[in-house]
């Protein structure tokens, strides 16, 4: 007989089983100006689910990629870094601004921050620029200091306290040579990837272009290393959930549904036959069966009550009683009036 799988390990078989599991992807921070994303940061990945891809938000990947990678020690140590920088920038110290804003992007860079912390690492750079403004004055490595905080967040400002108008113009012209929003590169995607271990990182960046906006995907598929990089022009920027929805779903692909695992059905055991003990006859007197008797039994019915004898005899004797004691009470009267009766038989 052919043993049944336990219920337990048939379920353990199907999960593990190739394919039955869908492939997991996660949406990372989009960055842009706070209009484009933040809309695309609260509803693009509870879109991109409606249609089949099974994207995790930007905040979950941001909270697992900083527990992965035990930013929190890192990301401390920078502020702390920054704070002494800026100190420094105050005092017209360039040396000590300089090097302590740049031991700051080393660390954060180190530690994956361009996913998980991209705000922080954008000051970090913003403050080697500030303190390259510093006598003397270097405006090619403070633009290129510029460009890369932009890239690391396109909203990043440098601080008005210690960035004068001709400072802050060379931020804006450091943007405006980028051209907005740049993807992180593969060897940053892959490091995040396998801290979080997901499938797919997707990664937006959003630029307003007047009335409308240009939108810039890249997926990075963890299973072969490949980055690709999409690009698209919005004439409008309303309801960029809507319009990036079918853009980030194309760049995904047919959404991976999993193969619906076919139930094994379960063998039912065959009953085995309990053998009949067998009978050892008891020597004795054998009787041979007698046939049924195929002639029917008479019925006897009794007699009616009052044609039996016994019933007759009852009667009699109170009749006769009764005489007797009539005649004996009548015989014992005073009255001379009286009457006899006299029964014959």
């Amino acid at each position: 007989m052919r043993a049944a799988l336990p219920l337990s390990l048939s379920v353990l078989i199907l999960l593990l089983a190739p394919g039955a599991q869908a492939e997991r992807a996660a949406l990372l921070q989009p960055e842009g100006p706070a209009a484009l994303a933040a809309p695309l940061a609260r509803d693009l990945a509870g879109a991109l689910t409606k249609v089949g891809h099974k994207v995790s938000p930007p905040a979950t990947a941001t909270r697992r990629l900083r527990a992965a990678q035990k930013l929190a020690s890192t990301l401390e140590q920078a502020r702390t870094l920054l704070r002494r920088a800026a100190e420094a920038h105050l005092s017209m110290k360039r040396a000590g601004a300089l090097k302590l804003a740049r031991r700051a992007v080393s660390e954060l860079e180190a530690a994956g921050a361009r996913l998980a912390a991209p705000k922080l690492l954008a000051r970090a750079h913003g403050d080697v620029a500030l303190a390259l403004m510093l006598r003397p004055a270097d405006e090619v490595s403070a633009g290129a200091a510029f460009a890369r905080a932009l890239a690391a967040d396109p909203t990043y400002k440098p601080d008005r306290d210690r960035a004068p108008p001709r400072v802050r113009a060379l931020a804006r012209k450091a943007g405006q040579r980028r051209g907005g929003a740049s993807a992180p590169t593969s060897a940053a995607f892959a490091q995040a990837a396998a801290s979080i271990k997901v499938d797919r990182l997707i990664w937006i960046g959003a630029v307003q272009r007047g009335g409308g906006a240009r939108l810039i995907v890249a997926v990075f598929d963890a299973r072969d290393g490949s980055l690709k990089r999409h690009e698209h022009l919005l004439a409008s920027s309303s309801a960029i959930v809507a319009k990036a929805t079918p853009l980030v779903s194309a760049a995904l692909g047919a959404p991976a549904k999993p193969p619906r695992p076919t139930p094994t059905p379960t063998p039912t055991p065959t009953p085995t036959p309990t053998p009949t003990p067998e009978l050892t006859p008891t020597p004795g007197p054998t009787t041979s069966p007698t046939p049924e008797s195929t002639t029917p039994t008479p019925v006897q019915t009794s007699s009616p009550w009052y044609k039996r004898w016994w019933v007759w005899t009852i009667v009699g004797v109170v009749v006769v009683g009764t005489a007797v004691g009539l005649g004996v009470g009548l015989s014992q009267s005073d009255d001379p009036s009286g009457w006899d009766v006299a029964f014959r038989f």
